[in-house]
Parts: C-alpha cells; sequence; structure tokens
C-alpha cells in the first residue's frame, strides 16, 4: 500500500504575518538583551526619560488608585464632622459648649450653623473651582466628555452632604437616578473653571439639581456681583417676609399681587445675569435623587420640609415641628429597645451606626399613610405623613416653574419635546 505525501504545509494566515512575527521573535529573545542588562539595571533610564515619567506621574496623579473615592467621599465625612458640636472638626471626641446646637432629646447634637437654617432653597448656590488637567483632557486638548461627570461626582456629594445633613441621621441616603449633560462650549485644556450647584426642583419621587460650568468671574465682577444679589435678595425677602408674617401661623402665605410677582421675577432674573455677566457657560447638567430608607422611597418634600429650609416664618415652623417629631419617635423605639433588649440603645458614630439612625423619623415613615390627610397616626403622632400637613407654600411656585424648564428643555432626565439653553433662574 503506497503513501502519499502531501508536501510542506503551509503557515496559517495570520496578522501580523509570520515575516514579521520571526525577526521581532528573534529580538526579544531574553538571550540578546542578558549582556546589556546589568548596565541599564545599573544606570537606570536616562535622567530625560526619567524627569518625563515623573511630570506624567504628577499630572495624572487624581487618576491614581483610590483617588476618586477619596476625592468624593471626603466632603461627605468632613461635613459631618463640622457639624459636631466639638472643639476642632478634627477632634469630633472632645466637646464643646460654645456652639448653638439642635435641642436635648433629638441625637446626635448638630451645629445648628451647619444646617440650611432659614435659607432659600432655591437660592442657596455653592461654588466649586477645578482646572482642567490633562487626565480630563482628551487628544484635541479639551475637557472630554466622561470628565464632566468625574467632576460632578464631586461637586454633587459636596453640595448635598452639607444641605440634607439631618436627613441622614433620620435613618436616610441618596441614590443618583439619573443625568443629563448639555454641552454649550469646550473648557481648554489647563484652564480653571467654576461649578455653580443649586437646586433646581423637585417632584414627588425626584429631586433635580443643576450644576452649571462656567468660567470664573473676574475680582471686579464677582465684588459687584455680590452686591447685586445681596441687594435683590434682601428686597425680595424683604417684602415676601412682611407678607407671611401677617398670615396666621401654620397657613401657607398669601400669594402677593400679579405686580409683585413680576417685580420679583425681574430682580431674580437680573439676579442671574449679573452674576454670569462676562463668563462663558461650558456645560449645564441636571441631576436627579432619589431619596431612601431602607427599601422605602422617602418623598422629596418630606426631606425639604425636615430640613430647615425656608425664609417664610410659616415655612419655619417646619423645622420646630420636625425636631418634636424626632424627640418623640427617639424616646419611644429607646424605650422600646430598652425593653426588648434589656439594655440602653447605642449611639451612631460620625460616619455610620446601627443604633439611633434606626430610629430616625424616616425610618418609620409610611408610605401608604401619605395619602390620609388629616387621619391620625395610629401611634399618636399625627398626620405629619401627609404633604398638605407641612408648610411649603414658600416654595411652591418656583418648584412647580423649575419642574417645567427641567421638564421641557433638558432631555435624558424627564420626557422632553424640545431642547434649548437651560434659563433655570433663581442663582
Amino acid at each position: 500500500m503506497s503513501s502519499i505525501n502531501p508536501g510542506p504545509v503551509p503557515d496559517p494566515i495570520v496578522f501580523p504575518d509570520y515575516r514579521l512575527r520571526r525577526p521581532l521573535r528573534v529580538l526579544s529573545t531574553p538571550s540578546l538583551l542578558a549582556p546589556y542588562l546589568p548596565a541599564i539595571l545599573k544606570s537606570g533610564p536616562p535622567a530625560l526619560v526619567q524627569r518625563i515619567i515623573a511630570i506624567l506621574l504628577l499630572f495624572n496623579i487624581r487618576s491614581f488608585p483610590l483617588f476618586w473615592h477619596i476625592r468624593v467621599f471626603l466632603p461627605a465625612v468632613w461635613a459631618r464632622f463640622k457639624a459636631r458640636p466639638s472643639i476642632h472638626p478634627l477632634l469630633p471626641w472632645i466637646s464643646s459648649s460654645k456652639h448653638a446646637t439642635t435641642q436635648p432629646g433629638t441625637s446626635p447634637a448638630l451645629r445648628l450653623d451647619a444646617l440650611p437654617l432659614g435659607k432659600d432653597i432655591f437660592n442657596d448656590v455653592e461654588t466649586y473651582t477645578c482646572r482642567a488637567w490633562p487626565d480630563d483632557c482628551d487628544w484635541n486638548l479639551h475637557v472630554s466628555n466622561s470628565a464632566y461627570s468625574r467632576a460632578l461626582d464631586y461637586a454633587r456629594m459636596s453640595f448635598l452632604s452639607s444641605r440634607i445633613l439631618r436627613f441622614h441621621f433620620d435613618g436616610g441616603w441618596m441614590a443618583l437616578g439619573g443625568a443629563a449633560l448639555t454641552f454649550h462650549k469646550e473648557i481648554p485644556f489647563m484652564a480653571k473653571y467654576e461649578i455653580r450647584m443649586q437646586v433646581a426642583s423637585w417632584d414627588d419621587k425626584w429631586f433635580y439639581v443643576l450644576a452649571r460650568f462656567v468660567s470664573p468671574a473676574k475680582g471686579h465682577a464677582r465684588t459687584r456681583q455680590a452686591g447685586v444679589r445681596k441687594r435683590s435678595r434682601s428686597a425680595q425677602n424683604l417684602k415676601a417676609m412682611l407678607i407671611d408674617v401677617a398670615q396666621p401661623q401654620g397657613k401657607p402665605p398669601v400669594r402677593p399681587p400679579k405686580p409683585d410677582e413680576e417685580q420679583e421675577a425681574g430682580l431674580q432674573e437680573g439676579e442671574v445675569e449679573q452674576s454670569l455677566e462676562g463668563r462663558t457657560i461650558y456645560a449645564t447638567a441636571v441631576s436627579r435623587y432619589c431619596f431612601k430608607s431602607g427599601r422605602r422611597t422617602i418623598p422629596p418634600w418630606l426631606v425639604v420640609a425636615t430640613s430647615g429650609y425656608g425664609t417664610f416664618a410659616s415655612t419655619r415652623s417646619n423645622w420646630e415641628r420636625a425636631e418634636g417629631l424626632r424627640r418623640n419617635i427617639l424616646s419611644r423605639e429607646q424605650a422600646k429597645y430598652q425593653s426588648k433588649h434589656g439594655k440602653a440603645m447605642p449611639r451612631d458614630g460620625i460616619i455610620e451606626g446601627g443604633g439611633h439612625r434606626k430610629a430616625g423619623i424616616m425610618s418609620v415613615y409610611d408610605p401608604a399613610r401619605a395619602e390620609g390627610v388629616g387621619k391620625e397616626d395610629n401611634r399618636g403622632l399625627g398626620a405629619w405623613q401627609d404633604k398638605a400637613s407641612w408648610n411649603l407654600g414658600e416654595f411652591e411656585e418656583r418648584r412647580l416653574r423649575g419642574l417645567e424648564e427641567v421638564r421641557t428643555i433638558v432631555g435624558g432626565v424627564l420626557p422632553s419635546s424640545g431642547s434649548a439653553a437651560l434659563s433655570i433662574s433663581r442663582s
């Protein structure tokens, strides 16, 4: 029986071709580099190469492992440290009595100047200064699209941590549910820019936060803007508070006549024009948050009502009512814990804990009772879970206006029928 010799087997078709692979394999053979390795290891890379590597590492240090986590979570931890009535934020375990704090019976005791008491939630604006570092920029030498979201992580956490601090100790947490970015103009390489954060609006589930990426204001322009902002807010707040003081406590304030409303709106729009005068708006972002306590969804109106925000006398009464609820619920839960476990309920730490936070007002919120207007809570706490029982009339008109602007203008967060430049004018 004869055998058939098929001849040499051809090389398979690969990329790169074997004609290129064979010389590369020879050049990379360790035996070829062995005579030179001691000299390379002894002398190291050339000085110029070392300088280039050091510069690259320095300019990209913000992309090192864990740097993002430190940058995002440090503002939240720092806000809680500063809220403790201690001799210094870095020594929170050494208490001090020189600070005005929340009333006894609520836990923990927080400094009143660390809470947004008496502030207008829509005019509470905070600015964060950033720079377009190399690790933020792409090959076109401007900030890449993804870098905007990374900068927003820091700004959003820093902005919200100090403003809903009371909500955190009430047993709640927040979750980011979406964000929409609109790019207007590029941020050049190494340029300094600012992120201006403010509350845009809220509905029965979502809380919307507005961020503007803008160029920094000049020194004289910044001083002039502060003066205009102070005068316009003083005029607006004085007129609104005079109307509100005349109303019976616990009732929503009567809306001022239409001409006065138009004048107030004009002041707000003029304030925005002054604050953004001479600046470049690089991008606009709207983020939506959902408030949670365990697996329960907490409506934003309850968070706002119990946070301390409000300039009207009727709105400020929400804070006293919320503090009373905190004392009643905590004392009741402490008694239940004592009878069940035979020991006192453990206190929470600065960052987290499973004691008093589990007895916060958000932890006992029942969404099923939210519709029972005027009905008493079966635990004797009143109808506090009903939206109509809180004084939020101060914010309602601007909340609806902001919600409509978010719904109509920004796509991706809410259904949108068109697009345009964001025009929310309350900063």
